[in-house]
């Protein structure tokens, strides 16, 4: 015959529960996940700071506790976050370490150390650029940036290539061309790089605009070329003097050189707009106006008003005589 279990009441099981717990040794325990706490992160370069999380205005990263004794710092939330100091050898002119490391703009190479206070050379990773692809040889040619490519044939002056805030360049003098990948950089020759300029100076100063949709080709009478354009109120075509804002329901995409003639011819001859006028504000009443002369003669001069005169105030009342008793 089966025993029956007994049943344990609520007040008992809290109780043992609590026991258990007071036995159990303490644990720092995490109290979100409730695993156990690791302890602090040792810094890897100065082997006695404690790693932590810290915000500044270019946002977080992983800094030392013996700043500014120790400046080691990882980036979060950019890319190469998280890379580690990583030795690639020795420059074979000054002898001094190549490195890489992991700062708040991201990965960079560095010669050396600091030096009474002055920083060492250093040169960022180009975008696209694994930081654990870098070796010696690499890192060595982005310290050397900016390469002097060559001579320009007409004026004579230098033509160098290098990485600027938007990518990689050929710059003479004070005229910039883009180059297409970061290892055109280390590549481009003088003849494409003097051909890269000389376009990048025909088309005239940069202007920051929307991009063209499509572009249709020339103007048959012009020569302006024509596009279409994404504006604010809709679609339009625009030969870069004169826009016309194409009709609805026509496709962007779809529209024909022609047609865009066409309209663009349309909206010359129909003038330029008129701005609205800006209506007048309500004029404010006039005072009373003066009496004009008669055939010259002088402007009669109104009569004066008399003057009220005051009230002359009413004398006050005499007492009575006051009684006077006789004698019986």
């Amino acid at each position: 015959m089966a025993v029956p279990k007994r049943k344990t009441s609520k007040s008992r099981r809290d109780k043992r529960r609590a026991t258990h717990a007071i036995s159990a040794p303490k644990v720092n325990v995490c109290p979100n996940c409730g695993q156990p706490k690791r302890p602090h992160r040792v810094c890897p370069t100065c082997g006695n700071g404690r790693l932590s999380l810290k915000l500044s205005k270019f946002g977080a990263f992983i800094g030392c506790s013996n700043y500014p004794d120790c400046r080691y710092t990882r980036q979060l939330g950019r890319d190469g976050a998280g890379v580690e100091p990583r030795a690639l050898g020795l420059d074979p002119k000054t002898g001094l370490p190549v490195e890489v490391k992991s700062g708040r703009f991201g990965p960079y190479i560095q010669l050396g150390e600091a030096v009474n206070g002055e920083k060492p050379p250093r040169a960022g990773i180009p975008k696209g650029w694994a930081p654990d692809s870098i070796d010696l040889e690499k890192a060595l040619q982005l310290l050397a940036l900016p390469r002097e490519v060559g001579i320009h044939p007409e004026t004579g002056h230098p033509i160098v290539a290098g990485f600027g805030k938007f990518g990689p360049y050929v710059r003479h003098d004070t005229q910039y061309a883009s180059l297409e990948t970061p290892e055109d950089v280390f590549t481009v020759g003088i003849n494409h790089a003097v051909t890269l300029i000389a376009e990048r100076k025909a088309r005239g100063p940069m202007r920051r605009g929307p991009a063209p949709l499509k572009e249709l080709g020339a103007h048959p009478v012009s020569g302006k070329p024509i596009k279409v354009m994404k504006g604010k109120y809709g679609p339009y075509v625009a030969d870069g003097t004169v826009n016309a804002t194409l009709p609805n329901g026509m496709d962007p995409m779809a529209v024909t050189l022609d047609e865009a003639v066409a309209l663009i011819d349309a909206r010359v001859a129909k003038g330029p707009g008129k701005k609205p006028s800006r209506k007048r504000a309500a004029a404010k009443p006039k005072a009373e106006a003066k009496a004009k002369p008669v055939n010259g003669a002088a402007p009669v001069a109104k009569a004066a008003k008399p003057r009220r005169k005051p009230k002359a105030k009413a004398p006050a009342a005499s007492k009575a005589p006051e009684k006077t008793e006789e004698p019986a």
